[in-house]
């Protein structure tokens, strides 16, 4: 199989990060707004029921299903091998997401993780 370049790789990749955060973040903030007594485990149908009703959690799933389609274009032109670590680099802004929009806590072991994940997607790209 040849791998094709170029600016839909370009494109495909992109779409797979912005619709991945946005959608990701939309799931995120509508499941916050489920009641805490519905999501709190003890009737798990009642949980998606109000989930799969909640329109940003609908929303979110639209943007994750369109940043799939990007994936599968994305990896259709690119070696596995330089798709997933770059994959893996997208978990640098989850964690910036994590924290700044939905104020998640964050111990120094994370943000070291963060650096040495970041370190070893750059040492497998050479």
């Amino acid at each position: 199989m040849s791998y094709q370049g170029g600016g839909v790789n370009i494109v495909a990749f992109v779409t797979v990060l912005v619709f991945g955060y946005l959608g990701q973040s939309l799931m995120k903030a509508g499941l916050r707004q489920i009641k805490s007594a519905e999501s709190s485990g003890s009737n798990v149908l009642s949980f998606y029921r109000a989930s799969l009703t909640e329109p940003l959690v609908l929303l979110g799933l639209a943007c994750v299903i369109i940043g799939f389609l990007g994936w599968l274009l994305f990896l259709s032109r690119t070696e596995i091998s330089r798709a997933m670590p770059l994959l893996a680099l997208s978990y640098i802004p989850w964690v910036l997401i994590g924290k700044f929009v939905f104020d998640e806590p964050m111990s120094v072991f994370r943000w070291l993780g963060v650096i040495l994940i970041a370190l070893g997607v750059i040492l497998s790209g050479k």
